[in-house]
């Protein structure tokens, strides 16, 4: 269950949401340079999970934190994993030749939206007016940069926009997921641990069917070194996000995905020298009025 957070804590949850944000955001560029480099998507995601878990089940181990994992353990990292991974990464690999990059990364960008109506539905948090108006200022912030590429959509792309929208509604049910049935008596460590390896045991059939991993049998390249970057990022983003997600709540964890898609562009830039037109910092002025409706809110939750 998600716990109430202590006093004091917002702004190490909204500075660690930005931080857990940047990663994510690197993550898209390296996915980039490792896909340049001969890597699919169902390879990166398969060798980056199979080295998260790697890595945090020997920490758990060296922690004497081991544990057996009941029926109802494997169950929950059994759907966090399908709804976490399996299910937005299978959708996107189907309508990837459909759509552009930029409209799916606008639609995964609908999440906080979608996590805070299914939060209201399902009562598993409460949903105040700044959480809201952090959302609408979010949402106007992605449809600055992105409004060009939606006008221009044909209307043949419409029953695949309509498929991509399993996307969001996949990660935001799955954080919600996360945070209302975390067994009490795991730590952060176990969860990250057992999470990761039942989602890169998950994916294994998409890797054996779709991958066959090109780039390993020739020296070190660019696509090496993203495949190494987004991994590296992996092991923090995760670690960030369930401990967000359990000490923080969903809808706050939602927010990441705005963060990621606004330092995506950043990365970017500096990676990729990408220009971007006057827009783009009125999107990033709208972003930053929504993190600090979202710190304000969480002062007021501590506060009251």
């Amino acid at each position: 269950m998600i716990q109430r957070p202590r006093a004091g804590t917002a702004p190490l949850h909204l500075f660690l949401l930005v931080i857990m944000g940047s990663f994510w955001g690197l993550q898209f560029a390296m996915l980039k340079k490792a896909a340049a480099g001969g890597f699919a998507e169902v390879e990166i995601l398969t060798i980056s999970l199979a080295v998260i878990a790697a890595v945090f089940s020997i920490i758990v181990l060296v922690q004497a934190k081991s544990f057996r994992p009941k029926p109802g353990h494997l169950l929950y990292f059994a759907i966090g994993s399908f709804l976490g991974y399996i299910l937005p990464l299978g959708v996107a690999i189907y309508i990837s030749q459909n759509l552009t990059a930029g409209l799916l990364t606008f639609i995964g960008s609908l999440s906080p939206i979608l996590t805070i109506g299914f939060a209201a539905m399902l009562r598993t948090e409460k949903i105040s007016r700044l959480r809201v108006l952090a959302m609408v200022l979010g949402m106007a912030a992605a449809l600055t940069v992105f409004w060009p590429e939606l006008v221009a959509a044909h209307s043949a792309l419409l029953p695949w926009l309509a498929l991509a929208l399993l996307i969001p509604v996949s990660y935001s049910l799955d954080v919600i997921y996360i945070g209302a049935f975390w067994p009490p008596e795991l730590e952060e460590l176990q969860v990250v641990a057992g999470e990761a390896t039942t989602a890169a045991l998950m994916l294994l059939p998409f890797f054996l069917i779709f991958g066959d991993i090109p780039g390993l049998g020739r020296p070190w390249s660019d696509g090496h070194w993203g495949v190494a970057v987004f991994t590296l990022c992996g092991v923090i983003e995760v670690m960030l996000f369930f401990y967000l997600v359990r000490h923080a709540g969903a809808v706050l964890v939602s927010f990441g995905s705005l963060v990621a898609l606004f330092a995506g562009i950043g990365w970017g830039m500096v990676i990729f020298s990408e220009q971007h037109g006057f827009t783009l910092w009125i999107a990033v002025g709208l972003l930053s009025a929504a993190l600090v409706a979202v710190g304000l809110d969480k002062r007021e939750t501590e506060d009251g």
